[in-house]
């Protein structure tokens, strides 16, 4: 489960192409995955056995509680570990929705990192600075965008300016439909020092239908490994197939989601394959109770 979709790229492409900003109570903030006037979302988990074919809940178990400002520009994520708080992470948002800073603690309260975000004229995101618990700088992102406000270079560095990797956007979604009905499609390049890269590819079709593509290569240009996903377009089925450089199938996954009138998940389900049966089998399920305020 902690293992996310994609990196951290494609939240950024999915940010462009599907996200809106309001300026209100109700604003969504950039990067949540939660959206309007909430105060509370509570979250808990639910093993499932199988057992003669049969699957089987086992009892819930609290893994996370969000609450949010009455004027949604601060939220509080409390991560727990079998009933002990194990983590606190502070977000604080500018009142368009754009992220203004981050924080994260231990359970005892220590601080473990800081980020802060910069913006540009236009109050979209240009910088994210991440601190370690003394002050100083541990990494540093800054972004590049075109005219027409779409993030095309992103370039990530040590607290010293040594260059970690460079990702650029060679082709963005909203450069319009293609001419003969093919896919629009947005890639990202990311380079390493040593020559290693990953392309993220990203096509959202006639029905909006997402098909993704992770595809890495080692720093001889050779193929490492490739991940294909696949997500319908109301969200509500997520599979995934990694491969090693030989295409051999190394994992499968799935995630179905529920949604609440406000579009918001309140139920997910991971699957993982049982190569014996050859189906894929439900192994956690994620309830989340969603207050809003009134």
């Amino acid at each position: 489960m902690k293992k996310t979709l994609l990196i951290a790229l494609s939240i950024l492409a999915f940010t462009q192409f599907c996200s809106a900003q309001q300026t209100s109570a109700m604003m969504n903030r950039v990067g949540d995955a939660y959206r309007g006037h909430i105060q509370q979302v509570k979250s808990e988990a639910a093993v499932v056995r199988i057992k003669d074919g049969v699957a089987v809940e086992q009892p819930r178990i609290l893994m996370q509680i969000v609450n949010y400002s009455e004027d949604s520009r601060r939220r509080e994520i409390e991560s727990y570990n079998r009933g002990t708080l194990s983590q606190k992470t502070i977000n604080t948002y500018l009142p368009d929705g754009q992220e203004e800073s981050m924080a994260v603690y231990a359970g005892d309260g220590t601080l473990i990192s800081k980020r802060e975000y910069e913006h540009d004229p236009a109050n979209l995101r240009s910088a994210e600075t991440q601190f370690r618990p003394d002050g100083s700088i541990k990494e540093k992102k800054t972004s590049q965008r075109n005219d027409s406000a779409n993030m095309v270079i992103v370039t990530k560095s040590t607290g010293t300016g040594t260059s970690v990797e460079t990702s650029i956007n060679t082709k963005n979604y909203s450069t319009g439909a293609p001419p003969n009905g093919e896919p629009k499609r947005s890639v990202w390049i990311t380079t390493k020092p040593d020559g290693s890269r990953t392309e993220n590819i990203f096509e959202v079709d006639a029905n909006g239908t997402h098909n993704d593509q992770q595809v890495t290569y080692s720093p001889d240009g050779s193929l490492a490994g490739k991940r294909i996903s696949l997500v319908n377009a109301d969200v509500t089925r997520l599979e995934a197939t990694e491969y090693d450089a030989s295409g051999n199938i190394t994992k499968r996954t799935l995630q179905t989601r529920e949604y609440d009138s406000q579009h918001n998940i309140n139920k997910s389900t991971e699957f993982r394959w049982n190569p014996e049966r050859k189906e894929f089998e439900p192994f956690v399920i994620t309830y989340n109770t969603i207050t809003y305020y009134r």
